[in-house]
C-alpha cells in the first residue's frame, strides 16, 4: 500500500513547478530594460562567435551538422540552405529569433576551428501585406533594444549549446 501511495505521489511532486507571479514577471522584464538600455548593439546587427578545438575538418562539420539537425531543425519554417562539406559551409535560415523577428545561421568550418554567424535579421509586422524589413529599419526605442538584449542572449545560448555538442567525446 505504502509504494503505491509513494508511486501515485511521486508525479504530483516530481511535475509539480511554482509559477511565478505577475508581479515578479514584470521585475524580470525591468531589469532585462534596464541592462539592454546600456549594452551597445551591433551595426549591422550581427553576431560571429569563433571557437578552435583539435579536429579535423570533416569530423567538426558533422558535429556541426548533427548539432543542427538535433536542436534547430523541429520546425518547418526552418530551411536548411546551404549544406556543403567541401567548403565546410552550412546555411539555416527563418530561425525564430523572437516571436516577430528571423534570423540566418551560418557556420563555417576549417582544420582545428569553426564559425558561427547568426545575421541577416528580418522584422515582421505581421501584415499579410507587407513584406520582412532588416531589424536595423525599426527606431531605437526601449522595446527594440529589449528585443536585441533578448536575441543576444539567445545567440550566446546557441553558441554555448553547439560549443558544448562540438567538444563533447564520441567514445563509445
Amino acid at each position: 500500500m505504502k509504494l503505491l501511495f509513494l508511486a501515485l505521489l511521486f508525479p504530483v511532486v516530481a511535475f509539480s513547478q511554482q509559477k511565478k507571479s505577475y508581479k515578479e514577471i514584470r521585475q524580470e522584464i525591468k531589469v532585462d530594460q534596464a541592462v539592454a538600455d546600456t549594452m551597445q548593439f551591433p551595426v549591422p546587427f550581427e553576431y560571429k562567435y569563433i571557437d578552435t578545438v583539435n579536429l579535423p575538418k570533416p569530423v567538426i562539420y558533422s558535429k556541426c551538422l548533427q548539432w543542427i539537425s538535433a536542436v534547430l531543425m523541429g520546425n518547418v519554417k526552418r530551411e536548411l540552405q546551404i549544406q556543403d562539406s567541401l567548403t565546410g559551409k552550412l546555411v539555416v535560415t527563418n530561425i525564430e529569433a523572437r516571436y516577430d523577428i528571423t534570423q540566418s545561421l551560418t557556420i563555417d568550418v576549417k582544420d582545428g576551428k569553426y564559425r558561427l554567424t547568426l545575421d541577416k535579421y528580418m522584422y515582421d509586422a505581421g501584415n499579410e501585406y507587407s513584406k520582412p524589413v532588416p531589424i536595423e529599419t525599426r527606431k531605437d526605442n526601449s522595446s527594440n533594444r529589449l528585443d536585441k538584449y533578448y536575441i543576444y542572449r539567445q545567440n550566446q545560448a546557441l553558441f554555448k549549446s553547439l560549443q558544448a555538442y562540438v567538444r563533447q567525446n564520441d567514445d563509445f
